[in-house]
């Protein structure tokens, strides 16, 4: 591959083959370096230092490392998750009433055990309606097979082979991940000049007051931006571990990725970074000039103000607090309100999200109490209030439970009488009938015919 390609005739070649964004990489460089920016927000640097940017962005990645090898000593352990999922839906409509009384009813409970050094993995799931039974579903994936116990449905294991099951022991991407986070941290280092960086003191006022700061400034010219963007994608291309790493996480072939990185847009604009830094080496102030301006001002000792300029004009879209380990934030983009409060319990993050527009609200939470996550979700659209509520304990085992499977049919075996079978055991079972009662009082019975084992199911 010629490395000293011109990207201008490279696009001419290609009109109508698959482009990425030149921005799409400029985003990335600008993600890297404000993310340990703005962590930085919160953790006073020991001193000045020469060059923020460098500072940040290897801030971000020892972050963001830490984060990711706990995960990988979970990976590395045999573990379980188990746990039950509710559904609560109230609602003023009487029609959804009659429904709600019904979906309330139901329960979820789930167990799953995993041992990844080994490849096999073991998933029980369970429906009940009213406290009652109505199926039971085990799962288990060993090496590259599935196999499902359907338990008094059926009174053989099935067992399901298929390509893309072995995907599953692909999920742990701890290390992929840490390859790109190492290797895109240093690639972005090396392509930085420092004629793009300087420093300087200065003062700047925050609430009508002078404060004397520092003034770390990068600026990139267009040209130079798609200088730097352009070396940054062909060392992507260079490093054979980044790119194993990306197509194990993007499930594309190298050969698909260095085409799509070879044919790439152009970014029209300059780029200009600003961070005030107070004498006692805390963020003041960042300002980022693009095509549109973003202005990230404190206005007090713990909150952070969000403007952005566009056509001349200045609007405020949100603002952040930071105390101690938590973090608030509120935006407000083209009618659509975002809120989130985020608080970092040693790399175990508790958070509460929602996102409001047009009267419907969508919120997700997560609750961590050593080895216990609780998730809520709820939907609020017009005073229908959807509320699912998930309890997951994840602990460690010695071993994954395996059920026998000697006795397996293979799935292309089962025939349309076995699978009447089943349905017919599945809808005649307590927890079944009790459900069909509730929605024959929906007048919905018409949607069933039930037989006797032997019937063909409509």
């Amino acid at each position: 591959m010629n490395e000293n390609l011109d990207i201008k005739e490279s696009n001419l070649k290609v009109k109508n083959k698959f482009k990425i964004p030149l921005f799409i990489i400029f985003i990335l460089i600008i993600l890297l370096i404000s993310v340990g920016i703005l962590i930085n927000l919160n953790h006073k640097l020991d001193k000045s230092p020469d060059n923020i940017y460098y500072a940040s962005i290897d801030m971000m990645e020892s972050k963001l490392s830490k984060i990711i090898s706990e995960n990988e000593v979970t990976f590395n352990n045999k573990f379980s998750n188990k746990g039950n999922i509710k559904i609560n839906l109230t609602s003023n409509d009487e029609e959804l009433k009659k429904l709600s009384n019904i979906i309330n009813n139901f329960d979820i409970n789930y167990v799953n055990e995993m041992d990844y050094q080994n490849k096999v993995t073991n998933t029980l799931f369970g429906v009940s309606y009213k406290n009652n039974k109505i199926a039971d579903l085990n799962l288990m994936i060993k090496n590259n097979d599935a196999f499902v116990n359907l338990e008094n449905l059926f009174d053989k294991v099935i067992k399901i082979s298929n390509d893309s099951i072995k995907d599953i022991w692909n999920l742990n991407y701890s290390q992929d991940l840490l390859t790109i986070l190492e290797n895109m941290s240093k690639i972005i280092k090396d392509n930085l000049k420092e004629d793009y960086f300087t420093k300087e003191k200065t003062n700047i006022l925050i609430n009508d007051k002078k404060v004397d700061v520092y003034n770390y400034e990068m600026y990139v010219s267009k040209d130079e931006l798609n200088k730097l963007i352009s070396n940054i994608y062909k060392s992507i291309i260079s490093n054979n571990n980044l790119m194993t790493a990306l197509s194990n996480i993007s499930k594309q072939s190298k050969e698909v990725l260095i085409e799509k990185l070879e044919n790439v847009d152009e970014v029209n604009h300059d780029l200009k970074i600003n961070v005030y830094l107070n004498m006692k080496n805390k963020i003041e102030k960042i300002e980022i000039n693009a095509k549109n301006s973003l202005k990230i001002e404190k206005i007090n000792n713990n909150t952070y103000e969000i403007n952005i300029l566009e056509n001349e004009k200045n609007t405020k879209i949100g603002t952040f607090n930071i105390i101690g380990n938590t973090y608030e934030f509120e935006l407000e983009i083209e009618g659509v309100i975002l809120k989130g409060n985020i608080v970092n319990k040693n790399n175990k993050f508790d958070f509460l999200i929602s996102i409001d527009y047009e009267n419907s609200i969508f919120s997700v939470s997560c609750e961590t109490n050593n080895k216990e996550k609780k998730f809520e979700i709820i939907i609020n659209n017009d005073n229908n209030i959807l509320n699912l509520n998930i309890n997951n304990v994840i602990d460690n085992i010695e071993s994954v439970k395996e059920f026998n499977i000697n006795n397996y049919v293979d799935y292309n075996m089962i025939t349309s009488e076995n699978v009447i079978y089943i349905l017919n055991k599945l809808l005649n079972n307590e927890g079944a009938n009790l459900l069909k009662e509730d929605l024959n009082s929906l007048n919905i019975n018409d949607y069933f015919e039930y037989g006797n084992g032997t019937e063909q199911i409509m």
